[in-house]
This record gives C-alpha cells, sequence and structure tokens, in this order.
C-alpha cells in the first residue's frame, strides 16, 4: 500500500524514512526485526526513485 501511495504522492528523500517509519508503525513491532523491514522497504522506494521521490524544493 506504501507503494501504491508514493507513486500517485511521491516524497522528497528527505522525507523519505520518516514516510516510511510512519507506514509500518502499527504494523509491526520495533524491537530486533523492524530495522530489516524498514531498510528492505527503502531499497525497494531507491530501486525506482523516478516512480516513488520527487525532487526537493
Amino acid at each position: 500500500m506504501l507503494l501504491e501511495r508514493l507513486a500517485r504522492s511521491p516524497v522528497t528523500r528527505e522525507a523519505l524514512e520518516q514516510t516510511i517509519a510512519d507506514a509500518l508503525d502499527g504494523h509491526l513491532c520495533r524491537c530486533t526485526g523492524y530495522i530489516k523491514y524498514h531498510d528492505a522497504v527503502r531499497d525497494v522506494i531507491l530501486a525506482d526513485s523516478s516512480r516513488y521521490l520527487v525532487a526537493a524544493k
């Protein structure tokens, strides 16, 4: 769902980390494995950054 939302409404690279954290919040425990999921989502987004990110203004 996050990728669909970003495809419709891209965010800046600076806002990406918080956007991912907000999307995962409430769905995953922030204990030991959380960072791996966060990093994996970020890697997918950055691999197709022209689709999901916009330049900072």
